[in-house]
């Protein structure tokens, strides 16, 4: 930290304050402002601090510490953008073109050869998370209590919603099993974990398909499955 006619705290060697000069810059950039401000300043003790003035080596110190802090700053942003993923998603809907009845597949891995998570209606709301490469992007549908994740085919997404059929549609929770509620499914088979109970006679928005079970949405976004003979 090359000041110019401003008193430094603590002095450059043996005070106190040496540790939080250290500690901030680090022993290897600290040590070099050091040995450069010895060799190259011309210093004066006045009551007990120093005084710099400039020598040949002061712009190589400002530039030294101005690169320390912009690789701060950018490790910074790094970190943010690693735990932050959210804030880079963006907004899209399903687009399989003019016939209500296509459905995109969403893939476990970004290849036609993985498995199929399920088959989504055009209009279904979607977040791009990543570019996959390769013409797939990784997505996530839902939110609330329970969303699903995998890839799909990004010539079939589309970023402007307004000239994209709405193919998806509202149903009404029955129960053949005479209750008064059933339950909404993180996955689609009668064995995995309960997303939420729904009650007889509950609206859900019908988004794709997979086998014998139907893709939900529910009002707080939850996205979850249940079998055709739960809907109406």
């Amino acid at each position: 930290f090359p000041f110019y006619g401003k008193r430094l705290r603590g002095k450059i060697r043996g005070g106190k304050k040496d540790s939080e000069f250290f500690s901030f810059y680090g022993m290897d950039w600290a040590g070099r402002f050091v040995f450069i401000a010895r060799e190259n300043f011309s210093c004066r003790r006045v009551l007990g601090g120093v005084f710099m003035r400039r020598g040949p080596a002061f712009h190589e110190v400002s530039a030294m510490l101005r690169w320390k802090k912009a690789g701060a700053c950018l490790l910074s942003v790094t970190i943010w953008a690693a735990c932050c993923p959210a804030a880079w998603a963006q907004s899209a809907v399903v687009d399989n073109g003019s016939d209500p009845d296509s459905r995109l597949n969403m893939r476990e891995e970004p290849s036609t050869d993985s498995a199929s998570l399920g088959r989504f209606y055009s209009g279904t709301q979607v977040e791009i998370v990543s570019d996959a490469g390769g013409g797939w992007s990784e997505v996530n549908i839902g939110g609330g209590q329970n969303s699903l994740s995998g890839y799909m085919m990004s010539e079939y997404l589309s970023e402007d919603d307004s000239g994209v059929l709405d193919a998806t549609y509202d149903m009404q929770v029955i129960s053949p099993y005479g209750t008064q509620s059933v339950v909404l499914r993180d996955r689609p088979s009668d064995s995995f974990d309960a997303v939420a109970m729904l009650e007889v006679g509950d609206a859900v928005r019908v988004i794709g398909t997979s086998g014998d079970f139907y893709y939900v949405q529910i009002s707080d976004s939850s996205v979850g499955c249940l079998n055709s003979s739960e809907l109406n």
